[in-house]
């Protein structure tokens, strides 16, 4: 008899209500948008053997075993085009038997309460109806009542708030099924990645460059990577974090592919032959230079930095203009705008700023003058450039390159 009981806990099921808001506004395109996140559901639910994702008309559904429903939770927090998702309990379309489930429902997630039922201390609580089925014959505002009313009846300790409740009950109607539920879980938003095309995002192991890439991703995008370095001069650690930043974003985006550039020689013939203050510009302008190697390799449409305007010397629009000028396709900065301690709290959300904040020495960081550049002329980085030997410096930097494929 009790292993009888532990079977039947074991096979109890949980379903997950999903909602999306953005791509129910793209119209004629929707189900483009709809058939991707539904593609980044089943890669995020993958290891989950028990997750059966279905579409319904507004919304996506995931049913899983109960055991299993904490794990469903951390992946769809983790999937860009989610709105909001909901565990739900489910309902037959008639007022007694919601009645009667929301009654139940309420007395055990308010168990954790003590005397819930007779407890002086009120606990204010609201219903919200959502009618999705027109043709039923009480509105949503009468349907919250007469809810209300009989749960009342049962609590003595609840009290109605419409506007500050402490617990909501959510009851959404629709024609053949009743959704109840307590809690609305927040999702990632954006559209799903995938929908909008494919970038290049020249990351370091700091904290801009990650969150940079990452607010690429929640707009749709693929992003691949191009990790410039100085190793042997500097040690292995900026290659190392950066691969273990980009494990962390593979859980938004689920794999991913990395070029490692090696710079240190290039940078060496700047030391040697161009003035100092140009060196960072000089090195950057040869970044974009490979980058776009790898983007046109990669068919991708765009190149992703993590600048902020006037950050550091090499980020003033002047300098950051004497870089940009050598690109073929446009080069995105989503961090523009952006204070470096907002930065530093999105790479905290995201869980790449514990190992942005380990110590490293990366190829910027390398050979750097005291006073550089703040507003540089063009003519004056091509001039350098004359003595720099680019086109074979270029040819022999892309033949060393390295490509590393990194999964979730």
């Amino acid at each position: 008899m009790h292993s009888v009981s532990i079977l039947v806990i074991f096979l109890q099921m949980s379903l997950f209500i999903i909602h999306y808001h953005e791509i129910g506004l793209k119209g004629g395109n929707r189900s483009f948008f709809e058939s991707r996140l539904k593609n980044n559901l089943q890669r995020s639910l993958n290891a989950i053997k028990s997750a059966k994702i279905t579409k319904k008309h507004d919304h996506f559904r995931v049913e899983c075993l109960k055991h299993d429903a904490q794990a469903v939770k951390e992946k769809l927090q983790l999937v860009f085009g989610i709105e909001y998702f909901a565990e739900v309990t489910t309902v037959k379309p008639d007022l007694k038997s919601v009645i009667k489930e929301s009654i139940g429902f309420l007395e055990n997630e308010l168990g954790h309460y003590q005397d819930v039922r007779n407890s002086a201390k009120k606990i204010s609580f609201r219903v919200e109806v959502h009618r999705a089925d027109k043709n039923f014959f009480m509105n949503s505002v009468d349907l919250a009542k007469a809810i209300s009313a009989q749960i009342l009846s049962q609590f003595q300790s609840l009290k109605v708030d419409l506007s500050g409740a402490q617990l909501v009950l959510r009851v959404v109607w629709g024609r053949d099924e009743v959704h109840l539920y307590l809690t609305k879980h927040p999702g990632s938003g954006g559209l799903p990645v995938g929908s909008a095309g494919k970038v290049v995002s020249l990351i370091s192991s700091g904290f801009d460059s990650p969150v940079a890439s990452w607010m690429m991703m929640r707009r749709g995008a693929t992003v691949v990577f191009v990790h410039f370095h100085s190793y042997p001069a500097v040690g292995p650690e900026s290659i190392e974090n950066v691969k273990s930043i980009i494990s962390v974003l593979n859980n938004f985006q689920f794999q991913s592919k990395l070029y490692l550039l090696p710079l240190l020689e290039y940078q060496k013939i700047v030391v040697a032959k161009a003035p100092a203050p140009l060196r960072v510009l000089l090195y950057r302008r040869m970044m974009i230079r490979l980058a776009e190697r790898v983007l046109y390799r990669e068919k991708a449409k765009a190149l992703v930095t993590g600048e902020s305007l006037g950050q550091v010397a090499s980020q003033t629009l002047d300098n950051i203009h004497g870089v940009d000028i050598l690109a073929h396709r446009p080069v995105f900065r989503p961090l523009i705008g952006i204070n470096k301690q907002e930065i530093i709290r999105m790479a905290e959300k995201i869980g790449t700023a514990v190992i942005s904040a380990q110590p490293y020495e990366e190829c910027c960081s390398l050979y750097v003058p005291r006073s550089p550049v703040l507003s540089v002329k063009i003519e004056d980085l091509e001039k350098a450039e004359e003595y720099l030997q680019i086109d074979s410096c270029v040819e022999i930097l892309w033949s060393k390159r390295e490509v590393v494929n990194l999964q979730a």
